[in-house]
C-alpha cells in the first residue's frame, strides 16, 4: 500500500509526534499513516510504552529515599566531571596550558 508519508519519515518524527511537538497538519498525516501501517504503529506503541516505563521509574526515584536520590545525583555529576576531564577538547587545552 502506498502511503502519503514514507515509513522512514514517520519513524523519524515519531518522538515529536508522541510529545505533541508537530504542527496539526503533520500530526494528522502521521496519525493517518499509523492507521494504515502496522509496522509504524508497532513502533509508536513501543515508544509510548518506553515513555510509560520512564515515567514510572522517575516517580519511583522521586518518591523513594532522598538519600538514594542524592547519591544518584552525586554519582551522575561525578561521572560528568570525569568525562569532561578526559574529553578530547580538555586534552587539547591541556597541551597548550602554560
Amino acid at each position: 500500500m502506498m502511503h502519503v508519508l514514507a515509513c522512514d519519515r514517520v519513524r523519524e518524527d515519531l518522538a515529536a509526534y508522541h510529545d505533541g511537538e508537530l504542527s496539526i497538519d503533520e500530526q494528522v498525516l502521521i496519525q493517518n499513516h499509523l492507521h494504515e501501517c502496522v509496522a509504524c504503529r508497532l513502533e509508536a506503541v513501543e515508544l509510548a510504552e518506553l515513555g510509560d516505563v520512564l515515567r514510572l521509574m522517575s516517580a519511583d526515584v522521586r518518591g523513594g529515599d532522598t538519600s538514594e536520590t542524592g547519591r544518584l545525583t552525586t554519582e551522575v555529576l561525578e561521572r560528568i566531571h570525569v568525562e569532561e576531564q578526559f574529553s578530547m577538547s580538555a586534552q587539547v587545552r591541556a597541551l597548550f596550558d602554560d
